[in-house]
């Protein structure tokens, strides 16, 4: 169907890991129309069927648009910092995306559901045009297993410039900004972690757990934080 369709041969190789390779069929060579981008927007279409809940969806997207390589310049374009040109997981129009993954003490659902709430209020307050997406096992986004899909957030802006081989200033300011603001929401997160953390070791330094009661207590304080 790809080939068909596009003019273009689709060859797999590799094992661990797999390798696509998409160029132009043999006949398409001498002067037949071939469509690089419509054969690659196939490929995502058909490993996206494979894949259910939305958070893995959009890490998908992502992580096929930072591996793709044309050797040349191409209609999706990637940056040095990250961004990728990608299609919008929830509305599939082309935007500039970035992907931040989370550290291991935001994993709980109560966190995930506290940041979430938190970086839609910086959002609103610095007036950024731009989606911030938290995606975790627990907010009703990612069914996958942790090990195959850690939280993370999914930051998308719109393209400033019609012509998508062009990376225009205007949205890579736009996604700067987004991107330092979660930063800086996530490094806040951090730091106020590893102060209750230390708050608890100093405690537990001074509480002596002399009998099963007060040591029970103890391990009920260690596994909130």
């Amino acid at each position: 169907d790809i080939k068909r369709e596009t003019g273009c041969a689709v060859r797999i190789t590799g094992g661990s890991p797999v390798y696509l390779t998409i160029k132009p069929a043999p006949s398409s060579r001498d002067g037949f129309k071939f469509d690089m981008t419509r054969a690659r927007e196939m490929v995502e279409d058909s490993l996206l069927e494979f894949v259910e809940c939305g958070g893995a969806r959009a890490r998908l997207l992502y992580e096929l648009a930072s591996s793709f390589d044309d050797g040349s310049s191409s209609s999706l374009q990637r940056e040095s910092n990250g961004a990728v040109q990608q299609r919008d997981p929830m509305w599939n129009d082309v935007v500039w995306m970035q992907l931040l993954n989370l550290p291991e003490i935001m994993y709980k659902k109560k966190d995930l559901l506290s940041f979430k709430d938190d970086l839609q209020r910086r959002v609103q307050r610095d007036t950024i045009p731009c989606s911030v997406e938290v995606f975790g096992q627990g907010l009703g986004n990612i069914k996958t297993p942790i090990q195959f899909c850690k939280p993370f957030v999914l930051i998308c802006v719109p393209r400033t410039s019609s012509n998508v081989n062009v990376v225009d200033d205007r949205s890579m300011c736009l996604l700067d900004d987004a991107v330092e603001l979660v930063s800086k929401a996530v490094k806040e997160r951090r730091r106020r972690h590893a102060r209750v953390t230390s708050k608890v070791q100093r405690w537990a330094i001074h509480f002596k757990p002399t009998n099963q009661k007060n040591r029970s207590f103890l391990r009920r304080i260690r596994a909130r934080q």
